[in-house]
């Protein structure tokens, strides 16, 4: 069974109270007007008994939100939403009856293309009853498959799932504290509390959060908002707490805390399925805490995911903020025949002095590395970005050297012409 609720000429905002009073009965939720809703009422006999009793119910729920509308419980959503909207008061309407229950409402009810209302006008159809009557085959003949499922509308025999909706639902807790706190492990256990209450409300709406800002109002201070965002979106209490406990770690309030509230921004959730012979991947939340903990330490600017950039330029990248969005499998490399050195690169490269012969080098010191140059090659000149500030130009070699290591070395392009070692072959 459904039932619909709908208030006719209601106020500008109805629409959240209509949602609060299907959110009352059912999960399952069609915001189907502005001021008309459907929503399921299956099994719901056990705690309401009858229809007309559960009806009532709903009429008095809607009472104490101040909502003056129309009920009616039918077998189908759009029998329901029809009586509901050209029927005052309640209406029920048994299984079995609903062709003679919507009859004389008029066909202009019904959402149909212009063509097909004016042709129907012409035949002299003007009331669901009429429409109704006439020879499917004709129907579907003259109008097609839409011509066709508007008469089982029209009948009153329409079955359809709900275009479910959640509302304009806020997930969002706070308290005022009776004495400021300055000790973290006591707002963390306050908030642990909101939290996971925060977190079950997410379950049940079949949502999840990307985003968890915590307001804090500071004693002589101004408020302070503090942000987390997810890579992948997150309903898990504990992990979330974690995280926020990391982040208050390393960015203490100024201040001790006279109050705080709790935003979660919904999302829907991530639904993924591993690959059965692909490797385990570790859980996103877990990733998480881990590279919040790493950013603890190396600094939250020095972790994240490096993206290439549009350029020549040696170790042209930007460290951007890790997101499961921006992981995705990178086109296979064509597979190149014989051994090839890779260089293990030092970060930042070593300044080096290197003397030169014959215009190539044959003489490298630097931190840890010195030795005569046995072999040589190159140059290979490489330079960009000369149309801004960021203008680079290098000339690059590859030397062994007389202490068994094999290196690439480059000059800087500039007044001073700067030597440096780029890396190490191993």
């Amino acid at each position: 069974m459904f039932a619909c609720l709908h208030a006719s000429g209601a106020p500008e905002g109805i629409e959240e109270a209509l949602y609060e009073v299907a959110d009352h009965f059912s999960p399952s939720i069609e915001a189907t007007g502005p001021s008309t809703i459907v929503f399921s009422v299956d099994g719901l006999e056990k705690l309401f008994g009858t229809p007309r009793e559960l009806a009532s119910e709903i009429a008095r729920q809607g009472a104490e939100r101040g909502i003056d509308a129309n009920v009616a419980i039918a077998s189908n959503p759009d029998a329901a939403l029809h009586a509901a909207r050209h029927f005052p008061g309640v209406t029920l309407i048994p299984a079995g009856q609903e062709t003679q229950a919507l009859g004389e409402i008029p066909l202009s009810e019904l959402s149909m293309p212009a063509q097909m209302h004016d042709t129907l006008l012409r035949w002299g159809i003007r009331t669901f009853s009429e429409f109704a009557a006439l020879p499917p085959l004709g129907i579907l003949e003259r109008f097609g498959m839409e011509g066709l499922q508007l008469q089982d509308t029209a009948r009153g025999m329409m079955q359809r799932p709900l275009m479910l909706s959640r509302g304009n639902i806020h997930f969002q807790r706070g308290t005022e504290l009776e004495h400021a706190l300055d000790n973290l492990q006591s707002l963390l256990f306050l908030v642990n509390g909101l939290l996971v209450d925060l977190c079950r409300e997410m379950h049940r709406h079949g949502v999840a959060t990307h985003e968890l800002r915590l307001v804090l109002q500071l004693e002589h201070h101004p408020a302070q908002e503090r942000v987390l965002s997810f890579p992948v979106p997150a309903r898990e209490a504990a992990s979330m707490l974690k995280l926020l406990q990391l982040h208050l770690e390393s960015n203490p309030p100024p201040a001790a805390i006279t109050a705080f509230t709790l935003h979660l921004a919904p999302v829907e959730p991530r639904m993924a399925q591993s690959g059965l012979f692909c490797p385990a991947a570790p859980e996103p939340a877990r990733l998480q805490i881990t590279l919040a903990r790493i950013g603890g330490i190396v600094g939250h600017e020095n972790v994240g995911s490096a993206e290439l950039l549009d350029t020549h330029r040696p170790d042209g990248f930007l460290l951007r903020p890790f997101s499961m969005d921006r992981v995705r499998d990178e086109p296979r490399q064509r597979k190149v025949s014989g051994t090839r050195l890779i260089p293990r690169l030092y970060r930042p490269p070593l300044v080096a002095k290197v003397m030169l012969e014959k215009g190539h080098p044959c003489r490298v010191a630097a931190l840890g590395i010195s030795g005569n140059v046995m072999s040589w090659s190159g140059p290979w000149r490489g330079s960009g970005d000369w149309w801004n500030h960021q203008a680079w130009g290098r000339d690059e070699w590859d030397v062994a050297l007389s202490d068994g290591g094999l290196y690439r070395i480059y000059r800087e392009l500039s007044e001073q012409g700067k030597w440096f070692v780029a890396g190490v072959y191993d």
